[in-house]
């Protein structure tokens, strides 16, 4: 098991970047993603050495915040390709991380 923090203001201020630092985590060892667990400024990221590094992994910030809103968005997500890895909340907004199989 691997854990990598990243902070909420590099989410922030580049999700694309903060996306990156995981895919070439999981890339160069042979990593996957398993699960993210919200900490007080910060996401800790679980990595395990099941996987072959193959996915692209995405943050994306809720379009709306109601539940069934959510609920919705996830399962449009899933209809394109991208599994729910976990979520969590930057200054009360709800963020996903999600990963896509590449093809």
């Amino acid at each position: 098991m691997k854990i990598i923090e990243i902070s909420f203001d590099d989410i922030l201020f580049d999700k694309t970047a903060a996306s990156d630092v995981l895919d070439n985590a999981c890339k160069r060892g042979g990593w996957t993603v398993s699960s993210v667990c919200e900490l007080s400024d910060s996401i800790a990221v679980i990595l395990t050495k099941s996987g072959n590094g193959d996915a692209r992994l995405v943050f994306a910030k809720f379009a709306r915040s109601s539940d069934d809103d959510i609920i919705a968005e996830i399962g449009d997500r899933y209809n394109s390709g991208f599994d729910l890895i976990g979520t969590f909340f930057i200054s009360d907004s709800p963020w996903a991380l999600y990963r896509r199989a590449s093809s």
